[in-house]
Parts: structure tokens; C-alpha cells; sequence
């Protein structure tokens, strides 16, 4: 059986994880992505990887998570952008 595009990912990025929390902003641009590019984040959600999805915007943990969804963004056409969480304001 065929790895998943996640997991595929995850093994091939050779970025040192940290344990900080990353914001990935996505737009669609009037466009509907496909079903596989939420099955995708699905994935990343069973493994307790993100910790927040929205359309629009995911809350992950670890860069190494951030730059994962990154990359499914752009196999989808999708144009994103990572942010790292420095300080929540309460």
C-alpha cells in the first residue's frame, strides 16, 4: 500500500521539529479545493498534530507540521503562508 502524502512528508522533511505553535493562513481564492487536500489535514489531525482547523487557517505545533501543510497547500494550488505564535495575548 501507497504511503499517504502526510506521511510521506513528514519522513522526507529533514527540519529539526521544535515545540513552538505555528499558524498556517490559506486562501482560496473563490476556489473549492479538493476533497483529498482535507483528507490530508484529517491526517495530520489524527496524529494530534493540529490543534485547531478553520477554513481559512490551521493551528499547529512543531515547524515541521507547519511547512507538512504548507506543501499540501501548494500541491493544491493553494497560496499559504506560516506564521510562528511568539505571544498570545489574553
Amino acid at each position: 500500500m501507497p504511503r499517504s502524502l502526510v506521511n510521506r512528508l513528514l519522513e522526507e522533511l529533514k527540519i529539526p521539529d521544535d515545540d513552538s505553535l505555528y499558524i498556517v493562513l490559506y486562501t482560496l481564492e473563490g476556489r473549492k479545493p479538493p476533497k483529498e487536500f482535507y483528507i490530508h489535514l484529517a491526517r495530520l489531525m489524527d496524529k494530534g498534530l493540529i490543534e485547531k482547523f478553520t477554513v481559512g487557517s490551521i493551528i499547529c505545533r512543531g515547524i515541521r507540521t507547519a511547512m507538512v501543510i504548507k506543501k499540501v497547500t501548494e500541491r493544491y494550488s493553494i497560496k499559504a503562508r506560516v506564521f510562528r505564535v511568539v505571544e498570545i495575548v489574553k
